[in-house]
């Protein structure tokens, strides 16, 4: 609306301009504005008669016609009063100066334009810029989203493959423990048997003897024991028929007998003593390889072993090659 503005004051003073030139170039007449323009004066209304010229209003003056005689006498040539035409030089000037302002609007009109087009071009722009980095907005959101929705998944997978893993691993172990217990109880009750056999054994042969057990009739029962448990021959029995884990649990039946120690309560404490046994069956040492943690214990299985030592009623190994024999102490064996 400014700019309108601008171009119609233009041209109203170009108007004016333009007006002015062409008012100059005319033949201008000079009017008296201070003298009357018309003056009535009341006459005779009869006609003059001939010759007489009728009085002329006051202040009227006849045209006085400009003749010059000619110097032959000829009739003179009258004045000739056509205005003058207008200078070309001044219409082409107001020709030129219109073509300018035209020009100038025009370009001012063409300025607009091309201000308006660049406004709306930079406004397009910037809305195509905010709608990009909207778009690249929500797609970055959207990658951020799937990516912590992949991961979210990848961690439960791995929770849930370590889980089914450790459920296996515990399946595993559980069932592990269970042969080894189940292992461990049938050991125990085929050593329990040798045990009590060894034991019934002894028993029968003090009870015939009238309380008194000879060498040769503890070895006698021995090998009968050993042929109940199918070890009759082969290498785990010496010359003498004997097998040697009927000669083991002999000589840890004998050994436990000597054993004294006071009750724990519900704790359980386990020894574990190595013997070396010289040929004829006495024992030469005795060492500690597994101790309970409770000295009075260890002492007390220690104890049992120096006494059957002293008392000399070990029998020879039934093989030269046994010169080693592992014990085990467990305190839940008094107490059953």
């Amino acid at each position: 609306m400014r700019y309108a503005s601008w171009i119609f004051s233009l041209f109203l003073h170009l108007t004016v301009l333009f007006g002015g030139i062409l008012l100059s170039t005319l033949d201008g007449r000079t009017i008296s504005l201070n003298a009357p323009v018309y003056q009535v004066d009341i006459v005779e209304l009869t006609p003059p008669g001939p010759g007489v010229k009728p009085d002329a209003a006051p202040g009227f003056e006849e045209p006085q016609t400009d003749t010059q005689p000619s110097p032959d006498g000829a009739a003179p040539i009258p004045e000739d009063k056509t205005p003058p035409k207008p200078d070309a030089s001044a219409e082409e000037a107001v020709k030129k100066a219109a073509e300018e302002a035209a020009r100038q609007a025009a370009l001012e009109m063409q300025r607009q334009a091309d201000a308006q087009a660049a406004q709306q071009k930079a406004l397009a722009a910037q809305k195509a810029a905010e709608q990009k980095a909207a778009e690249e907005e929500a797609i970055r959101i959207a990658a951020e989203n799937a990516a912590r929705e992949k991961a979210a998944k990848e961690a439960a997978q791995q929770k849930a493959l370590a889980e089914k893993a450790a459920q296996e691993k515990a399946a595993q172990e559980a069932a592990d423990k269970a042969a080894k217990e189940k292992a461990a109880r049938d050991a125990a009750l085929k050593e329990a048997a040798a045990k009590n056999s060894v034991s019934d054994a002894l028993k029968d042969i003090k009870a015939k003897s009238g309380g008194s057990s000879s060498a040769n009739s503890v070895k006698n029962a021995l090998a009968d024991i050993s042929r109940q448990q199918g070890g009759g021959g082969g290498s785990k029995t010496g010359g003498s028929g004997v097998s040697l884990s009927a000669y083991g649990s002999w000589v840890e039946k004998t050994i436990k007998q000597n054993w004294r120690f006071a009750r724990t309560g519900s704790q359980t404490f386990n020894t574990k003593v190595e013997l070396q046994l010289g040929p004829g069956g006495a024992i030469q040492s005795a060492r500690i390889i597994q101790s309970s943690g409770d000295a009075t214990f260890d002492n007390s299985a220690m104890r049992a072993i120096a006494d059957t030592k002293d008392s000399g009623l070990l029998l020879p190994p039934p093989s030269a090659t046994l010169t080693r024999l592992e014990l085990n102490f467990n305190s839940q064996e008094k107490q059953q």
